[in-house]
């Protein structure tokens, strides 16, 4: 049992964007921070309606259905989200591209079931992958794919955008929290990170601490599984594990 004085943060938290998100106050600093924390997740609730390409209602998954018929209105959120991606996509020479949904598709990860693809659909995911299909015109709000097959998936950039807007909301009613999610750091502290590499040498791990900044992976949703079970991988931007990373098929 821990006494009334033991208890020094307040933490709220929700399932969301299969994964958890939680807002952190240190307790009794800000008026009604319960219920300004749950206003903070029912955004990230929002945003996840708006996003998600699990469900066919949401207004990315209308726009990969229709965008290669020619354009289409976007809302404001979904637009700023786009254009940054599209910035993001240049800044780090395409290695980070959101319209890489044919080849979350041909790996099986919109159904969350990894599988191996067969040379030929690899191929055809590759041709309609790549955000150089995707035209956004700022002006008029509106987006169209330049070709049938592309897809726009927000793994990797997704839960740090609905983080992004929690702290957003959160500061501009004067309530600064620490956020958790997607390995978003927004209070003081230095939160640990650390990721697997596969130089040229073997595996090996990589760590760092940040503040201040984030960090985007995709999860277990986006990763697969070879099928001896030897190695775990995520899609890169090529479309496939690198070699020497995992079995050969």
């Amino acid at each position: 049992m821990h006494g009334e004085d033991d208890v020094h943060t307040l933490v709220v938290g929700r399932d969301a964007m299969a994964c958890r998100f939680e807002v952190v106050f240190n307790a009794g600093e800000v008026a009604d921070d319960t219920a300004r924390a749950v206003d903070a997740l029912d955004l990230v609730d929002a945003i996840e309606d708006r996003i998600t390409v699990y469900r066919d209602s949401s207004e990315l998954a209308r726009l990969n259905a229709r965008a290669a018929e020619g354009w289409q209105p976007v809302g404001p959120e979904l637009l700023a989200l786009l254009v940054l991606a599209r910035q993001l996509h240049e800044r780090t020479g395409g290695a980070f591209d959101m319209a890489a949904g044919a080849l979350v598709r041909a790996w099986g990860f919109l159904r969350r079931q990894g599988r191996t693809p067969t040379a030929e659909e690899l191929a055809r995911a590759r041709e309609s992958a790549g955000m150089r299909w995707v035209e956004i015109d700022e002006r008029d709000a509106r987006v169209r794919f330049l070709k049938d097959g592309v897809e726009l998936n927000p793994g990797g950039i997704g839960k740090g955008w609905a983080l992004d807007r929690m702290i957003e909301t959160l500061r501009a009613a004067s309530a600064p929290p620490a956020v958790r999610g997607s390995r978003r750091a927004a209070g003081a502290g230095r939160w640990g990170c650390g990721i697997l590499c596969c130089p040229a040498g073997g595996w090996r791990r990589c760590g760092w601490r940040m503040r201040r900044s984030a960090r985007a992976d995709p999860g277990r949703s986006f990763s697969s599984t070879a099928a001896d079970g030897s190695a775990t991988f995520s899609i890169p931007a090529r479309g496939c594990p690198r070699r020497g990373c995992c079995p050969r098929r």
